[in-house]
């Protein structure tokens, strides 16, 4: 995650924060609060980190001052923290069987128990948080896609019938999800009806949209959609990510960017799916975050930097 200059990089029980203008690092330690479980957020400028301990098989949700000190903590039931979405200053997270609803001072709205989703699931900690949209939450699980209501918690209703295998990505009416099956799919966020389906090699990310195009990882490629019928446009193919990715693709203006456990970092042209340029690197299973024209990855047991087009 990167915030107004600095990239955060979890590491078991450090947050390691470096500067993007020179790489000096910082190191935040919170040996007692547990291990850091997935990607930080930011909350009213203050840093937010999902921890679990395992001395006394604790979950939390933490909250950090600029100087890693506790503002405070809000225990979590349900195993394993998965990362968060914040919005407006509510912040929607979901443990391996529990979803919760928190007020910016940690306060828990509302709780609900789901179907449990492993917290080894493919690596998939980073990417796997309930996505908050205007008076609705998205939640992905193991039997499917459910809205709820942002207010009161209350299921809407649930699509798909089969595991979700990332966080969905909401695009003005429609939300586009990947299942575990290798599938890709569109549906209303309104009545939950699918509006078209794509079946692909093996998907674990989150997608991402622009106007007219879905962009996902399918296994060691990446496709690139109609959003309005699921028809391929482009893929990169010849094994193009080197490796099975787990990184969320990220588009900027007119460069679609993504890692895998073959290769840290691959640029492709979004128009036309060319390789415009890559960082072979150790391979990834983490997000890529961007400031500006530069990327940057998780390479092994350091960072990788890329220069956008």
């Amino acid at each position: 995650m990167i915030a107004d200059g600095t990239v955060y990089i979890g590491a078991d029980n450090q947050l390691l924060a470096y500067s993007i203008e020179d790489g000096d690092p910082i190191a935040f330690q919170f040996d007692e609060l547990g291990t850091l479980t997935a990607t930080p957020s930011i909350v009213d400028g203050k840093l937010l980190i999902p921890v679990f301990n395992e001395e006394n098989e604790e979950s939390a949700l933490t909250k950090l001052n600029d100087d890693g000190e506790v503002i405070w903590k809000r225990n979590l039931s349900g195993g394993y923290p998965f990362s968060m979405d914040v919005h407006e200053n509510t912040i929607s997270i979901r443990t391996e069987s529990m979803v919760f609803l928190l007020r910016e001072d940690g306060t828990i709205k509302w709780e609900v128990e789901t179907p449990t989703v492993n917290h080894d699931y493919l690596m998939r900690l980073a990417d796997l948080s309930p996505i908050l949209h205007n008076e609705s939450v998205f939640i992905p699980s193991p039997n499917g896609l459910n809205k709820r209501d942002r207010e009161t918690g209350v299921r809407e209703w649930t699509s798909l019938q089969r595991q979700v295998a990332a966080t969905p990505t909401v695009s003005g009416e429609t939300i586009y999800c990947t299942s575990n099956e290798g599938l890709v799919t569109s549906i209303d966020k309104n009545t939950g009806k699918q509006n078209w389906r794509r079946s692909i090699s093996g998907s674990w990310t989150a997608p991402e949209v622009d106007d007219e195009t879905v962009y996902v990882t399918s296994g060691t490629d990446v496709l690139a959609l109609d959003r309005t019928n699921g028809k391929t446009r482009w893929r990169l193919g010849d094994y193009g990510l080197h490796g099975d990715s787990y990184t969320d693709p990220v588009i900027v203006e007119n460069t679609v960017i993504t890692g895998s456990i073959g290769r840290t970092m691959t640029l492709v042209s979004a128009n036309d799916g060319q390789r415009l340029d890559h960082y072979e690197g150790n391979g990834t299973r983490t997000a890529i975050a961007v400031d500006g024209d530069i990327a940057v990855a998780v390479d092994g047991d350091q960072l990788a930097a890329l220069n956008l087009p």
